[in-house]
């Protein structure tokens, strides 16, 4: 039973953002304000808002709103946050599935139910 927990409470972290990133190209695609990116600069990333954008630099403000304008020449990677239907589906799923096991498996204990 606490095995089963644990597991569950597990795959409930690894899975609990609905969100994925995907790696897009400054150069052909336009930033647009108000959205969340992640900004990979030397070997350090931060999550952030994007407030306004020109051809050589960004304005951003990280989770904690500290505003940061940042050189688009020092960026890696740039991600753009999108929603993941498929994440989202295997988090409902997975959830519902561990706790009808829970809700069965401790009902079971309790009944001294052994199987033929």
């Amino acid at each position: 039973m606490k095995n089963t927990m644990i597991i569950l409470i597990a795959i409930s972290f690894l899975l609990q953002s609905c969100y994925s990133y995907k790696l897009i190209d400054v150069q052909k695609t336009p930033l647009i304000a108000e959205k969340k990116y992640k900004i990979i600069q030397s070997s350090k990333y931060e999550n952030v808002r994007l407030l306004s954008s020109t051809d050589s630099t960004i304005v951003v403000s990280n989770l904690k709103n500290v505003q940061n304008t940042i050189s688009i020449k020092d960026i890696k990677k740039i991600k753009k946050r999108k929603f993941s239907v498929a994440k989202t589906s295997v988090l409902v799923i997975t959830s519902l599935l561990g706790g009808a096991i829970i809700i069965v498996a401790d009902g079971l204990s309790k009944t001294n139910y052994t199987p033929k």
